[in-house]
C-alpha cells in the first residue's frame, strides 16, 4: 500500500488537475453525492485503476485507487458547502 501526504500549493494543484480530468457527468455526479463521501471532514473519492494506467480518471467502485481528500473545516455545518465549491471552483 502507498499513501502520501500533500499540503497547502500542491494539493490546491493536485484538486484542480483532478478536477479538470473528472468527466463532467461523474463530476457532478460526485458533488451530488458528497453527503455518502464525507466523514470526519475527508471526501473518500475512488478512481478507476485500470483507466488510471490508459491516462483516464474516472469514479469507480471495484478496482480503485482510493484518495482520502481532508480540508480542515472549523464549522461542520459548512463541510458540505466546502467541498461541492472546492469541486466546483477548480473546474
Amino acid at each position: 500500500m502507498l499513501n502520501a501526504k500533500i499540503t497547502k500549493t500542491k494539493a490546491e494543484n493536485f484538486i484542480k488537475k483532478l478536477v479538470m480530468k473528472i468527466p463532467k457527468g461523474q463530476l457532478d455526479e460526485l458533488i451530488g453525492d458528497l453527503e455518502n463521501r464525507i466523514q470526519n471532514s475527508s471526501l473518500h473519492v475512488r478512481l478507476g485503476k485500470q483507466d488510471l494506467v490508459q491516462g483516464v480518471v474516472s469514479l469507480q467502485e471495484k478496482d480503485v485507487i482510493k484518495l482520502k481528500i481532508f480540508m480542515p473545516i472549523y464549522q461542520k455545518k459548512n463541510t458540505l458547502k466546502n467541498y461541492a465549491d472546492l469541486l466546483t471552483v477548480s473546474n
